[in-house]
């Protein structure tokens, strides 16, 4: 393996326990969680209402919850699993019906090159925080690959933190994060015996991790060739952004 490769083996989503805690108490790790869903929806049905059966790629797809919302709004659509996670895999297969799954593959984005997992272009592609794992130059290679990966008109969309312009900035989003977690998990289950707001700390010290800013990926995506890139929503970290073909 290379010294700019990450290596997904080794990471903490090959963990079948930590794999079902974020599935678990996903609502409250993720900040605004139902409404950036609601946004990836409205995106698909405003770039691909004029497509019968429209296919999607959800690269890095967990538990299959993105494509599930997809559903919702094109029910004939075709769906490419990608996750690096067997676990993971296993949960988005139970997740989306049969009929609606062109391809499914256990594979992490590092093997995707050069790989027969993604056969056809698509009409829509995004990924949801899985994104951030990967070293600058393999997103950048990722980015270029999507867009190859896109039929003409295909919208890309990504949601993922982002490492802010500076240590202050972040240490606040850090905190904006934590307050989120504090004050939902009080909404939803005042009882719970152990509170979340360890997360963010947890997220900064975790060497999976390795965010980059959203300037410099808002250029990756220019520069891959995607026209109208553009940020479509932010909550402290946490950003949806892309760009079409």
């Amino acid at each position: 393996m290379k010294d700019s490769e990450t290596n997904f083996s080794q990471s903490y989503w090959t963990n079948n326990e930590f794999a079902n805690e974020f599935l678990q108490d996903s609502d409250i790790y993720i900040p605004e969680r139902k409404q950036v869903l609601h946004l990836i929806k409205l995106l698909f049905s405003f770039y691909s209402n004029k497509i019968d059966q429209p296919h999607i790629i959800d690269l890095g797809c967990g538990d299959g919850v993105v494509t599930k919302a997809l559903l919702d709004v094109n029910k004939n659509l075709l769906a490419t699993l990608i996750d690096g996670s067997e676990h993971m895999i296993e949960s988005a297969r139970k997740n989306i019906p049969s009929a609606n799954v062109k391809e499914i593959a256990n594979i992490s984005f590092q093997e995707i090159y050069g790989s027969s997992a993604i056969k056809d272009n698509a009409d829509f592609i995004v990924s949801s925080l899985a994104i951030h794992h990967l070293s600058e130059i393999e997103k950048n290679h990722l980015f270029r690959y999507i867009y190859t990966k896109l039929n003409l008109g295909g919208l890309f969309i990504n949601y993922d933190p982002v490492l802010p312009p500076s240590q202050e900035l972040e240490q606040f989003e850090l905190t904006m994060w934590k307050d989120w977690i504090l004050n939902y998990e009080a909404v939803i289950n005042p009882k719970r015996d152990k509170s979340l707001d360890y997360i963010p700390s947890q997220y900064k010290s975790n060497k999976d991790n390795i965010p980059s800013t959203l300037d410099s990926q808002l250029e990756m995506l220019r520069s891959a060739g995607f026209l109208d890139v553009n940020l479509f929503y932010k909550y402290g970290l946490f950003c949806l952004f892309g760009g079409r073909k």
